[in-house]
This record gives C-alpha cells, sequence and structure tokens, in this order.
C-alpha cells in the first residue's frame, strides 16, 4: 500500500520538475491509463497540485 504522502511527494516532484519537463501549460494530455503509476501519481497528482487539468485518452479500441 502506498500512502497518500507517497502521492503528494511525486506529484510535487513532478510539478518542479523544470526544463523541457516544465509545466507551463494549464492542461496535460494522457495516453496512459489512470491505473498505470506514471498516470496516477505523476500526472495526475501534479496537475492536482498546479490547479490544471489532466485530459485522458480513450482506450485502444481494434476498429
Amino acid at each position: 500500500m502506498l500512502a497518500n504522502s507517497y502521492f503528494l511527494a511525486a506529484g510535487d516532484w513532478y510539478a518542479c520538475l523544470g526544463g523541457l519537463a516544465s509545466l507551463r501549460q494549464e492542461r496535460m494530455l494522457t495516453p496512459l491509463p489512470l491505473h498505470h503509476m506514471n498516470a496516477l501519481a505523476c500526472s495526475v497528482m501534479a496537475m492536482l497540485l498546479t490547479g490544471g487539468c489532466l485530459i485522458p485518452l480513450d482506450w485502444f479500441h481494434p476498429r
């Protein structure tokens, strides 16, 4: 089990990276499912902490 403090720390770390990974926009597009660790811990939490919006893409469609 991961504590809430883990997710807050991961989101804060991702939001404060800077450089090419800096979060200058208020929207982030992610192709990863929200049960994926990167999308959940980094992307979702960084957008929550910075007041941004996360836009998840649809799942894979075979057609």
